[in-house]
């Protein structure tokens, strides 16, 4: 699978107050990693499955409260206004640095301080995408 860069995303149609146009662009980019499908939402399989990989229980209770929380249309999956909404409220909530830092850990594999192309790599094939190093 290529993505392609930008792909007519807008990020001034999502605009939040206290949010630019370059963090909702960078939430898009986290939320087109869970939809591995690229259908433009994320279905509970593909969440559960992502955030297996990161090292979440997927049968943790809390995972199926946040798809529950997330899903306001009750659909059964995830869109990205959805996603964004809930990354909105986890970037203003108090523990978010705490989130930040587990994420980042995740990630900063040789807990070096900073993330690699490597670290990148890795991460990309644990949630099976095929990123290029120029898009990565």
């Amino acid at each position: 699978k290529k993505r392609t860069q930008g792909g007519g995303f807008d990020a001034k149609r999502f605009e939040r107050p206290g949010l630019s146009s370059d963090e909702i662009e960078e939430i898009k980019e986290a939320f087109d990693l869970f939809d591995s499908d690229e259908s433009g939402s994320i279905s509970v399989k593909e969440l559960t499955t992502a955030m297996r990989s990161l090292g979440f229980d997927s049968k943790n209770a809390v995972v199926y409260k946040m798809i529950e929380e997330m899903d306001e249309d009750g659909s059964g999956e995830i869109e990205f206004e959805e996603f964004l909404d809930m990354m909105t409220a986890r970037i203003s909530d108090k523990n978010s640095k705490d989130d930040i830092e587990r994420v980042f850990k995740l990630f900063d594999y040789n807990r070096s301080g900073h993330i690699t192309l490597e670290d990148m790599r890795r991460v990309a094939n644990e949630l099976g995408e095929e990123i290029s190093d120029e898009e990565l």
